[in-house]
């Protein structure tokens, strides 16, 4: 059905998202964090769309509502678009500084997918390393070895993060980079 279908999911992905919000984000025994708010069928189908629902996402990643942001953040990252890339780089970079920690975890894991480097983009993923989640903090970490092809510019963020992280997955992704590093 191609472009005709655009408008119709994008309203279902308003709708469905707020729904998934009030029900995965409830941390439990198994998911302390919570579930990602993400995880939507209008999603999937957006995603099967392609490039041409693009132009679209970026637009609502500067909706009101937390939930739609980081919904349009994960599409976006899944579809890795080409034609729209610099635009879609360029709000997902601001996301980067998103009051909800849900939107700022999906838009570095996106930078990360679609792998346009920039020094804006580098230098925001920096500073998400000291972010107060710990998901955004390895997020940011993996899109960041993934993007930096440095050893002198990773290997001190790798060490401090190995060293001085709290979260266990931190430390982990962060050893793993390196080891990447150190193989090459």
């Amino acid at each position: 059905m191609g472009k005709s279908v655009v408008e119709t999911l994008i309203e279902s992905l308003k709708s469905e998202a707020f729904l998934s919000y009030q029900k995965t984000i409830k941390p439990n025994g198994t998911n302390p964090q919570g579930g990602n708010p993400s995880d939507l069928y209008s999603g999937h189908a957006l995603v099967a769309l392609g490039e041409v629902v693009v132009p679209r996402l970026v637009r609502i990643l500067n909706a009101p509502n937390w939930w739609v942001r980081a919904a349009a953040a994960d599409i976006i990252g899944n579809i890795v678009p080409v034609v729209h890339q610099k635009e879609a780089v360029s709000e997902l970079t601001n996301r980067l500084q998103d009051s909800e920690w849900w939107v700022r975890r999906n838009a570095a894991e996106a930078l990360g997918n679609i792998g346009l480097t920039t020094q804006n983009v580098l230098g925001q993923l920096k500073f998400l390393l000291d972010d107060g989640n710990e998901l955004v903090r390895r997020n940011a970490l993996i899109t960041l070895s993934k993007l930096v092809h440095t050893k002198d510019e990773m290997i001190p963020m790798l060490v401090k993060k190995i060293t001085n992280d709290d979260g266990r997955y931190v430390r982990f992704y962060a050893t793993g980079a390196l080891r990447l590093i150190n193989s090459n």
